[in-house]
């Protein structure tokens, strides 16, 4: 099972479990973020614009072949209609999401910016369970394990996709790093940590 939290893909047949199976598919991608359309049309596959309200339902209704979201959308957006009969999750991160707040520093004090920062880190915890429930809700015939070789390609492909991106300027070259570091502390055996590029 993936880890709670992460972005994970629903795919509407379970035979697009590798790049090449992605290829011609019809991908959903927020429409204010170019880079997502940017690394979708990398591996072949049709960037098809959408926002968060309206890409759940054209997964369910066949508009979309592949819809990366949380693992929470599953019951909530209903994503099994969009799943159904032969389709799945895939049970590899391929896509991330992150929150920012943002707040103007002349409207509020930077006690109140540590008081968020710190009730986000005390519920940390509290999230992951959740998130945990969730993901247990999912029966397991769902899940789409990737074999191993094609995770090193999937791993590989996204690695040349951030270093376009970053040559594009829409990529913080410390931040590929520092992120590149976390990968290889969590898993060494990443083709990534023996010849960093990042």
């Amino acid at each position: 099972m993936p880890r709670p939290g992460r972005l994970i893909s629903f795919v509407n047949d379970r035979a697009i479990n590798t790049l090449a199976n992605a290829a011609g598919k019809r991908v959903a991608v927020l429409d204010y973020d170019p880079v997502q359309a940017e690394m979708v049309a990398q591996i072949g596959a049709t960037p098809v614009n959408s926002d968060i309200v309206s890409a759940p339902n054209k997964f369910n209704n066949g508009v979309v072949d592949v819809l990366a979201a949380p693992i929470v959308a599953y019951e909530v957006l209903e994503l099994y209609k969009g799943m159904r009969p032969n389709g799945g999750i895939i049970n590899y991160p391929l896509a991330q999401i992150t929150m920012q707040l943002i707040g103007r520093a002349d409207k509020f004090p930077n006690e109140v910016a540590q008081l968020v920062r710190e009730e986000f880190f005390n519920g940390y915890d509290r999230i992951m369970a959740r998130l945990a429930q969730e993901q247990a809700k999912v029966p397991g015939h769902w899940w789409i394990e990737i074999p191993d070789r094609d995770k090193r390609e999937y791993e590989m492909m996204m690695q040349d996709a951030r270093l376009t991106l970053r040559g594009k300027g829409y990529y913080s070259a410390d931040m590929l790093t520092l992120e590149r570091k976390v990968r290889c502390k969590l898993d060494p055996n990443r083709g990534e940590c023996v010849n960093p590029v990042e």
